[in-house]
């Protein structure tokens, strides 16, 4: 018997990811060299793969060509939204761990992206701080960072975005935990309030995209 779905979403399973998954790895010309990235611990902390596309389309269709991501991890994220870059375009992406940078530098030279990355060492707030004293602007911020500092990384960029510019937010769902009345991790807390804050602050200017763990979108005014 089929469970009744009263919403338009349809349920993912498992099976239904990888045939989501399977579309968009296809025409990947660096498929390889990205499926072995998650082969290494704590590989689930990355976008999937119809995320990192997306993300890739997105940009194209907006023509950017000045991005900024917080949060590189081991560069997965990052060798998408490059690739989603004209040749010129620029993407800077701030991390403090120097050891996944490690990681990440070798995989953007294996998928060739690397003369478009500029990778910025240190804390989150203090380099969004700099970035706003130097008065750089960008087309699009991604965020896919701490959630105990996503508000403040939301406004921060907001500061660093051109009129008619795009932040998105990764980890909107949390793995379904927002919607959990008892919710002890801070890091779900943190989620569900900024959740809250954004839609009541921005009202028609957002939207939480119900597809991998959840992905809000913001265009400033």
């Amino acid at each position: 018997m089929v469970q009744k779905n009263d919403s338009k979403n349809t349920p993912i399973d498992s099976k239904l990811s990888s045939y989501i998954e399977n579309f968009h790895k296809k025409p990947l010309k660096n498929l390889k060299v990205l499926e072995e990235t998650f082969q290494i611990d704590h590989s689930h902390l990355q976008i999937p793969f119809s995320e990192g596309v997306f993300l890739k389309v997105f940009l194209k269709s907006l023509s950017a060509k000045k991005v900024l991501e917080i949060g590189t991890f081991r560069g997965f994220s990052s060798v998408f939204l490059a690739e989603g870059l004209p040749k010129e375009g620029v993407l800077t992406t701030i991390d403090f761990d120097q050891r996944n940078y490690s990681l990440a530098e070798s995989l953007w030279k294996k998928t060739k992206v690397s003369k478009k990355i500029r990778f910025l060492k240190g804390e989150g707030l203090p380099l969004l701080n700099s970035l706003i004293k130097e008065r750089e602007i960008f087309d699009v911020v991604f965020i896919d960072a701490d959630k105990q500092n996503m508000k403040e990384y939301f406004l921060k960029s907001l500061k660093l975005l051109r009129s008619g510019g795009v932040v998105l937010v990764d980890n909107a769902l949390w793995s379904g935990k927002v919607v959990e009345k008892d919710q002890k991790r801070e890091s779900v807390r943190c989620t569900t309030e900024f959740n809250e804050f954004v839609f009541k602050t921005y009202k028609e200017n957002v939207c939480l995209i119900p597809a991998w763990d959840g992905v809000i979108l913001v265009v400033k005014n």
